[in-house]
């Protein structure tokens, strides 16, 4: 459940992107800037869901996250500068290889806790483009920006309720006893 909300996350923030980006001047840094931001910060997320989907399969799953993320960032800025798509497709390929290689070497527990990480950094991100988009359009209305916030926020609310719901259910601390740490010391002592 947590890894489909997360992806839901993923794809609905994406569309609210290419939705605001449209209007870019070309000729600014900004649209230069906010690609690689936006690629980073998803293709990070993409990677960690493959890794921690797909635990034993760090090939496959640094695979599906590039072509995944790469996918991504050539649908959204598909009508940005040249430069803009280089710089975001090099930030997903980055990001894409990092989120996978970590989504992989997590244990489960943790995976929840970088999962719950990086779509708050995601939301984060996607706020910040809005916020600096905004000052480049000139008739926005302000309910756009009231909606992102309430849904970015009922969004992390969600996601970490999820998260630690189930760590909450698949507590895999092992308790410690005293018989735990009596049997270790004769094995210990049959092996001297």
């Amino acid at each position: 459940m947590l890894w489909i909300l997360s992806a839901l996350i993923l794809i609905g923030f994406s569309f609210f992107i290419y939705s605001q980006i449209q209007d870019l001047p070309e000729n600014q840094i900004t649209a230069k800037c906010l690609p690689m931001l936006y690629g980073m910060s998803s293709s990070v997320a993409i990677g960690v869901l493959f890794g921690t989907i797909m635990p034993n399969e760090l090939g496959m799953a640094t695979i599906l996250s590039i072509i995944v993320s790469f996918s991504f960032i050539l649908f959204l800025f598909i009508k940005s500068t040249i430069v803009a798509m280089i710089e975001a497709g090099a930030a997903s390929f980055i990001g894409a290889l990092m989120g996978a290689m970590l989504g992989v070497m997590l244990k489960e527990g943790d995976a929840v806790l970088i999962i719950i990480m990086v779509d708050a950094i995601f939301l984060l991100s996607s706020f910040v483009i809005y916020h600096i988009v905004k000052k480049y359009q000139s008739s926005k209305r302000r309910f756009t920006s009231n909606l992102l916030i309430v849904s970015a926020t009922l969004s992390l609310g969600l996601i970490l309720l999820t998260g630690f719901s189930y760590m909450l259910k698949n507590d895999e601390l092992p308790i410690e006893t005293n018989e735990h740490h009596h049997q270790g010391l004769e094995i210990y002592k049959e092996i001297l």
